[in-house]
């Protein structure tokens, strides 16, 4: 069976790229457009058929549950301590990396830093 991995952001066309990069990986690929979306498909699959990484964006915000990158990786450390986040930001200054460390991502790096994000995946045991 094929690993899954989940990749929220509200850029379509990042969406499509990624979609298209981790399928190359080898994943199924599910995406969220906004941070609510990522904790309800990462909460739904949690007891079925977990996602083996999630990569998501830091500056996505949904606006009707007034969340973004940081609160949603809060929420599903509170249910999911387990699967391995990548938060990703064009905006990735040492601050935000510490933030993001300390809401539970494994890893945070610059937005579209494809070659540290496959770095991420292989230290994780993906080629």
């Amino acid at each position: 069976m094929k690993p899954r991995a989940l990749f929220g952001d509200d850029d379509e066309s990042l969406r499509k790229a990624f979609n298209r990069f981790l399928s190359m990986k080898g994943f199924d690929v599910d995406e969220a457009s906004t941070p609510n979306e990522l904790i309800e498909s990462t909460r739904n699959a949690y007891t079925n058929n977990r996602y083996g990484v999630i990569i998501t964006d830091l500056n996505y915000e949904d606006y009707v549950n007034r969340l973004n990158g940081i609160e949603a990786i809060k929420r599903i450390r509170e249910f999911d301590k387990l699967t391995p986040i990548i938060l990703q930001s064009g905006m990735m200054d040492e601050e935000l990396v510490k933030m993001a460390i300390e809401s539970g991502a494994n890893y945070a790096f610059p937005k579209l830093g494809l070659t540290h994000v496959k770095e991420a995946l292989e230290s994780l045991g993906y080629n």
